[in-house]
């Protein structure tokens, strides 16, 4: 029974989406900011194509489009859905910046310091960790905002000019020092991940509240005053990024802890409440370090699939690993996922398409397509299959099935869709000919032809591709 279960988990295997699309140390498929797969070094030159130390990326629900946040050039690129997945494509925008030659950092409405996370709403809302100005961006309608465009709200600062504090001021309901890691959920909850003051904020109808408004709720403090590092079931020690699943659950890259936390229904959870699970650590207590398929180094960021599994970026150890129908694994449990390295106890120093450098903010692009941003490979690569192209579909041909020449000459007509070019020929010999007008709509003049007799002309639509459609007139020539 036992060798039965297995076989047939073998079989099964590939249809689930998440366990068998990834292998280990499988190579990226592209990458966005360099012109090939083996190149992870910036080149000094700022462009549309070149990232400088990425840290954040995201993807519109919307649009398809992605956004990467290009720290070191404090600017947010844009890049068109399809141009997203090609490696060394230049972006369609920028924000941030006028242009894509700029970089520099700013305290205003349309400028940024050193962003890092990114997280794209349902209502094509971008949010920015606008992390050295010690606050949140929004930008609405964010696939559609011209270059430099201005930020439609901010959350952790009064407006859009005001600096962050020293991090030794009062900690407050409604301002942020160093937010470096962002999630959301259908209904509008925005989640913060506030590095330097230990604690997660939580803001319930983010878009419609007003500029500086305060936090609802807070993980990791039991007020909204507090800021205490604790290592426990209820504490955080550097939270950096977040992630939010399907069911609800909130995921937070607890960094100085080296682990993971998992609150279930973190939507209505009270000020200061206990994790409901831990990654990396064997209990809530813990906060040993180590390179096995169970530890952690100071995991940048978590980012949770759409099919259940959660991946770690587990930066400072160079690899992301996943952890398949997470929610269900037990405290400390091994991963079963890995990208980067060869092995769970590799830390190899590589560059080329299986290599992460020091990988950060990753982002779903489809159940089995990842996206991670690599700060120092200076590039966000891709990991997935290559998209199999989808076929062109075949062109349509209208046109009557008969037609009466009169002193010899008739003039067919016809219309087409999804065809490059018309072509015809009377009779079964003799190579064809253009077609007159537009392949959607198309005229064929015959002339010369003997009386009393009968011509089939054969006609051909053709795409781009080389699909072809065929249909055949008869010409009764009186």
């Amino acid at each position: 029974m036992k060798i039965l279960l297995t076989a047939l988990a073998a079989l099964l295997a590939p249809a689930l989406p998440g366990l068998a699309s990834f292998t280990t140390n499988e190579s990226a498929t592209s990458a966005l900011g360099q012109p090939d797969l083996d190149t992870m070094s910036f080149n000094g030159t700022l462009g549309a194509a070149n990232l400088n130390a990425p840290t954040g990326c995201a993807v519109d629900p919307t649009t398809g489009k992605v956004f990467v946040a290009d720290t070191s050039a404090h600017r947010v690129l844009r890049y068109a859905s399809a141009d997203a997945y090609t490696t060394g494509a230049a972006a369609e925008a920028v924000l941030g910046q006028g242009n894509f030659t700029s970089s520099n950092n700013a305290t205003t409405r349309n400028g940024l310091d050193r962003p890092s996370a990114l997280y794209v709403d349902k209502a094509g809302r971008l949010w920015v960790a606008d992390t050295e100005n010690g606050r949140v961006l929004r930008f609405d309608r964010a696939a559609t905002k011209a270059n430099g465009a201005n930020a439609d709200g901010v959350l952790g600062q009064p407006d859009f000019t005001s600096t962050r504090l020293s991090i030794f001021t009062a900690t407050t309901a409604n301002q942020t020092y160093n937010p470096g890691g962002l999630a959301g959920d259908a209904a509008g909850r925005l989640w913060v991940a506030e590095q330097s003051r230990n604690r997660v904020l939580r803001f319930d109808n983010a878009a419609a509240k007003a500029n500086g408004a305060n936090a609802d709720a807070v993980l990791g403090q039991t007020s909204l005053t507090a800021r205490f590092a604790g290592t426990s079931s209820s504490g955080l020690y550097l939270p950096q990024g977040l992630s939010l699943d399907s069911a609800g659950r909130l995921w937070v890259a607890d960094s100085n802890n080296s682990r993971v936390l998992r609150f279930d229904s973190a939507a209505t959870k009270a000020n200061g409440a206990d994790a409901d699970g831990v990654l990396g650590q064997p209990d809530f207590t813990a906060s040993n370090i180590g390179l096995t398929a169970s530890a952690l180094v100071n995991p940048y960021s978590v980012t949770a699939g759409p099919d259940g599994t959660v991946w770690i970026s587990d930066s400072s150890n160079r690899r992301l690993i996943g952890f398949t129908n997470a929610a269900s694994k037990t405290n400390g449990a091994d991963a079963d996922l890995l990208l980067g390295q060869s092995n769970f106890t590799s830390k190899q120093v590589s560059t080329g398409p299986s290599s992460l450098l020091f990988p950060v903010q990753a982002a779903f692009a489809g159940p089995n397509t990842l996206l991670v941003a690599d700060p120092q490979g200076n590039r966000v690569a891709r990991f997935g299959p290559v998209p199999t192209p989808t076929p062109a579909a075949k062109p349509t041909l209208t046109t009557a099935a008969k037609a009466t020449a009169r002193k010899g000459a008739v003039t067919l007509k016809g219309t087409s869709t999804n065809a490059a070019r018309i072509t015809y020929r009377v009779g079964s010999k003799g190579a064809f000919k253009p077609a007159a007008g537009s392949a959607a709509a198309w005229t064929i003049k015959l002339t010369k032809l003997a009386a009393g007799k009968t011509f089939k002309v054969t006609i051909i639509a053709t795409t781009s591709g080389g699909q072809t459609t065929q249909t055949t007139v008869t010409v009764k020539s009186l």
